[in-house]
């Protein structure tokens, strides 16, 4: 049984805290785990204050004794994580028009910037271009929507400042993000990444979704469930040119869900 994360690479561990862990002897239903693991099931085992007693030199907890105090790299390196990854002020409420050019969005390169974005943007008359990195003359609604960063009804999103590209490449869009239970190849084929006769996709993995809708599309259907604590979604390929440009560009974090 393999706790945390498995990799080849030293570097890559778990880290944090291992709160409760229950061992099943047989294949259960994913709504009998989910109970398992609840709030109310774990409360009983969970310490108010997680110990921070004993550190091994690179930060982690450990077992047996070791230096009591986190390394000085440590409380710095958490300081500006938090820094970097704070929005600046409240969120700017935009147009389905409105590009990286609103003053809002002056600011330093890596700066992130919380924006609203209305409902039914999918359809509105403004530019599009680029995937992942866009143009700053982009919809940045749009933009947020072709990454997966907001769903169709509107919503939040993070907007990071990014430095000018050479050129912008081009896909399709995706509004659906899959369990970590799904199919890869069922849900690439889903997602119009792939076709019946196999091939490779490209996929991204995200973070937590509070829900995932089902639907049928591309002759695959899929179902409705709770939440989970990762998702993945793809990239289609298309066959557009890219879009040059040595403007400001922006890439949106993904916050949908499907």
């Amino acid at each position: 049984m393999i706790i945390g994360r498995a990799s080849a690479a030293e570097a890559d561990y778990f880290e944090g805290d291992i709160l409760g862990v229950k061992v099943f002897n047989q294949e259960v239903p994913i709504a009998t785990i989910q109970k398992a693991f609840s709030a109310e099931a774990l409360a009983a085992h969970i310490p108010q204050v997680p110990s921070e007693s004993r550190r091994t030199d690179d930060g982690r907890l450990c077992l047996s004794a070791c230096s009591p105090q986190r390394p000085a790299w440590a409380a710095a390196a958490a300081a500006a994580a938090a820094a970097a990854a704070t929005p600046a002020k409240h969120a700017v409420y935009l147009a389905c028009s409105d590009s990286l050019r609103r003053p809002e969005f002056n600011g330093h390169i890596g700066q992130k910037v919380l924006a609203h974005c209305p409902p039914d943007c999918l359809q509105a008359g403004a530019p599009l271009e680029g995937c992942r990195y866009y143009t700053s003359k982009s919809s940045v609604c749009k933009a947020g929507l072709h990454a997966g960063a907001v769903p169709k009804e509107g919503g939040n999103l993070l907007v990071t400042l990014a430095a000018g590209r050479a050129s912008y490449d081009a896909s399709q869009g995706h509004f659906g993000f899959y369990s970590p239970i799904s199919s890869v190849c069922r849900a690439a084929m889903h997602a119009g990444a792939l076709t019946n006769e196999g091939g490779e996709v490209e996929l991204f993995a995200s973070d937590a979704k509070p829900k995932f809708a089902g639907s049928e599309m591309n002759g695959i259907k899929s179902e409705s469930s709770g939440g989970y604590i990762r998702s993945f979604v793809f990239v289609v390929a298309s066959a557009a040119s890219s879009s040059s440009s040595s403007s400001s560009s922006s890439s949106s974090s993904s916050s949908g869900t499907a």
